[in-house]
């Protein structure tokens, strides 16, 4: 999904796995911390520290395949 509105571009992302804990949502985008075997925990933190530093954002939003959603926002150019 794509939307443009107040001078931002929002895409969304869905996937249709198991989703994210209550646990893993309180700490989702701090760098270290993985819920992932083997996972570093950069990937989320990453991302949303480069969508902040353009001003966007990244966000956990209700899934509507059962799985994990994100809200990507970005400036419209």
């Amino acid at each position: 999904m794509t939307a443009a509105a107040s001078g931002k571009v929002a895409i969304e992302v869905h996937d249709s796995g198991p989703g994210v804990n209550a646990q893993a949502r309180s700490t989702l985008f701090e760098p270290t911390i993985s819920f992932k075997r083997g996972g570093m925990g950069l990937g989320l933190s990453i991302a949303r520290k480069s969508a902040l530093l353009s001003g966007g954002d990244i966000v956990l939003v209700q899934g509507e395949l059962g799985g994990a959603a994100f809200r990507v926002l970005l400036p419209a150019a």
